[in-house]
């Protein structure tokens, strides 16, 4: 079964979530409460709040990864919770994230070519099965986020955090994803990187209709690339 979704509906959206966690001494930190969002196709959010406030944790329980403690969590109308597991099955890869630290993404053993071997290999986009449909589709990708072909033929640790975090959104963006957490991808990159990432991020995620939540503590990066910020502040 092929997931459908038209520009109009939202890829994800939580209703009335809340989240809170105790501490060692038995007090209880509230992350959120009674929060609400929406996000369109084609749409980035940005989230900002300082290291502690919740930020990572909203995008988990977006992306299924945790369960709030009220409210639900929909996807493409229906409710997380209640998805029949086949349903689930088809949704589950098209909904992304792209880590803090792209090093987490990659199997150090492997150089980027294999990496991405396996993905095509096992089913990951099974319309791009063979060896010569799915090379181009990675090249065409490549080429796009300025990416150099002679880089598939090394492992993760011998490329730059700006190469190898393009790669780690370009195998994200080659799931097709409805819905995509970047979680401060560009907080560990000199600034000149950190524009070209976040550029190539924004730029496809417009183009193919994705709707992302763009974490960040920069507020200025936010307000570039967003159109709408969320803030998270302590309770």
């Amino acid at each position: 079964m092929e997931p459908l979704i038209s520009p109009q509906t939202p890829p994800i959206e939580a209703v009335n979530i809340s989240k809170s966690f105790f501490r060692k001494d038995g007090s209880q930190v509230v992350l959120f409460r009674h929060l609400s969002l929406s996000i369109a196709p084609g749409e980035i959010l940005g989230l900002m709040g300082a290291s502690g406030q919740g930020k990572s944790s909203l995008g988990n329980i977006l992306l299924g990864l945790l369960s709030p403690e009220e409210g639900k969590i929909l996807w493409q109308k229906k409710s997380l919770k209640g998805l029949p597991p086949e349903e689930y099955r088809c949704l589950r890869p098209r909904y992304q994230k792209v880590y803090q630290d792209p090093s987490a993404s990659f199997f150090p053993g492997h150089t980027l070519y294999r990496t991405f071997q396996d993905f095509f290999r096992w089913g990951r986009r099974p319309e791009l099965s063979r060896k010569e449909e799915w090379e181009s589709s990675l090249r065409k990708g490549m080429e796009q986020a300025a990416l150099s072909e002679k880089l598939l033929q090394r492992y993760p640790w011998q490329l730059s955090g700006g190469e190898l975090q393009r790669f780690a959104l370009l195998r994200a963006l080659l799931f097709d994803p409805f819905f995509l957490v970047a979680d401060e991808p560009t907080s560990r990159l000199d600034a000149s990187v950190q524009a070209r990432v976040a550029r190539f991020l924004t730029e496809e995620a417009r183009k193919r209709g994705v709707a992302v939540l763009f974490i960040s503590h920069h507020q200025a990066l936010l307000e570039v690339l967003c159109s709408r910020i969320l803030q998270l502040r302590e309770k």
